[in-house]
C-alpha cells in the first residue's frame, strides 16, 4: 500500500476573538503570546487587533493556558483541537529508559507492520513542536515490502554514479561546491568507501540500503516551506519513539534522502511531488534481534558556564 499523509497549511484573514462575559481578565493568554497579538483595553478586556492578527502563528498557547475557554484562535476548538491535558507525564527515569531502548534496527522479521500502529504514529506528531508554521511536513508512507525491494536498483544505480562523479574533476569540482562541508566530508571519508566496497550493490540481491524493512516513512516538503527541515527531523524523532512504544523498531536511512532529491526517476516511483524537498527516511518493522543491553556513550562535549 502507498498512501500520502499531507498537511495543508493556508494563510487566511484570522478572526481570533476573546469572549468577554467568560474571561477572568487574568492576561495570561496575553502574557504566552509569543507574538505579542493579544493586547489589553483601557476597559480591562483583553482582545486581538485586527490589524496584528496576521502576526499568529496559531500555536494556541493562548487557549491552552485560558483557565475560563475564553479564547478562540480561528481554526480551533476547545475539546477538539485543544483537550485537557492528563496530567500523568512520565518521570525522569522512565524518559531515560524509553532513550535508553531506542537502538537502530537493521534487522527486521518477515511481517506486515499494520495500518493501525502507522497511523498511531503520525497521530502522534499531532502533538509535536514546529517551526513558524504548522503543517508544512508531508509523509509519504510507504507500507509494502514489494515496492520498497522494486526502488533498490534505482538507489543503487544512484550510488554506482555517485563514484563515477567524484572521480571526474569537474563534477568533483561542482559536487564540493554544492555540499556542506560536514556533508562532503561525510561522502568523501565514509560513504564513497562503502560505495567502492559494492555494499549497496543489488545485483546480488542483498538489501543494504532499506535493510529490508516492511515499511518506509518518507518526510519531505515544499523546498519554500519556512523551517521545513527542522520540522522534518522533529517529526522523524518523535516518530521514531513512538515506534518504539508500538513494539517497533526503527533507522533512519541517510541514503534515501540524496537519491530521491538528485536521482532520475525515484521520486515517481514513490509519488512524490517534484517541487519538495525529501528530507528524511525512517524504516520500521518489528525487530528480528532482541537487544539486552544499551550504549552509554561519552558526554565528554559539554562545557558549562555560569
Amino acid at each position: 500500500m502507498l498512501f500520502i499523509f499531507s498537511e495543508i497549511y493556508i494563510k487566511t484573514i484570522m478572526k481570533n476573538t476573546i469572549n468577554f462575559e467568560t474571561c477572568s481578565k487574568c492576561g495570561e493568554c496575553a502574557d504566552v503570546c509569543p507574538s505579542d497579538i493579544i493586547l489589553k483595553s483601557d476597559d480591562g478586556n483583553y482582545f486581538f487587533p485586527e490589524e496584528l492578527e496576521y502576526l499568529c502563528v496559531k500555536c494556541c498557547q493562548c487557549m491552552a493556558v485560558c483557565p475560563a475557554n475564553s479564547v478562540q484562535v480561528n481554526g480551533f476548538e476547545y475539546g477538539k483541537d485543544v483537550i485537557d491535558l492528563q496530567h500523568d507525564i512520565p518521570d525522569y527515569q522512565h524518559f531515560v529508559n524509553l532513550l535508553a531502548t531506542r537502538r537502530s534496527v537493521r534487522n527486521f522479521k518477515d511481517k506486515e507492520v499494520p495500518d493501525e500502529l502507522i497511523q498511531k504514529i503520525i497521530d502522534s506528531l499531532a502533538f509535536m513542536p514546529f517551526g513558524f508554521e504548522s503543517g508544512v511536513i508531508q509523509i509519504t508512507v510507504v507500507n509494502n515490502r514489494k515496492k520498497l525491494r522494486e526502488s533498490l536498483p534505482l538507489f543503487s544505480a544512484f550510488y554506482d554514479k555517485m563514484v563515477d562523479w567524484m572521480a571526474n574533476p569537474m563534477s568533483h569540482f561542482f559536487m564540493k561546491r554544492a555540499m556542506h562541508p560536514a556533508m562532503y566530508a561525510t561522502v568523501k571519508d565514509h560513504l564513497l568507501p562503502i560505495i567502492k566496497s559494492g555494499h549497496y550493490k543489488f545485483e546480488s540481491g542483498d538489501d543494504n540500503i532499506l535493510r529490508n524493512a516492511p515499511c518506509m516513512l518518507i518526510f519531505h516538503s515544499r523546498l519554500n516551506a519556512p523551517e521545513h527541515l527542522e520540522d522534518c527531523w522533529i517529526a522523524t524523532t518523535i516518530a521514531m519513539f513512538s515506534a518504539i512504544t508500538l513494539g517497533l523498531g526503527s533507522t533512519i536511512i541517510g541514503l534515501v534522502p540524496p537519491a530521491l532529491n538528485k536521482g532520475k526517476g525515484i521520486k515517481e516511483v514513490f509519488a512524490i511531488p517534484e517541487e519538495n524537498e525529501v528530507i528524511s527516511a525512517l524504516i520500521l518493522g518489528y525487530p528480528k534481534y532482541k537487544m539486552k543491553k544499551t550504549v552509554n556513550r561519552p558526554k565528554n562535549n559539554i562545557n558549562w558556564l555560569k
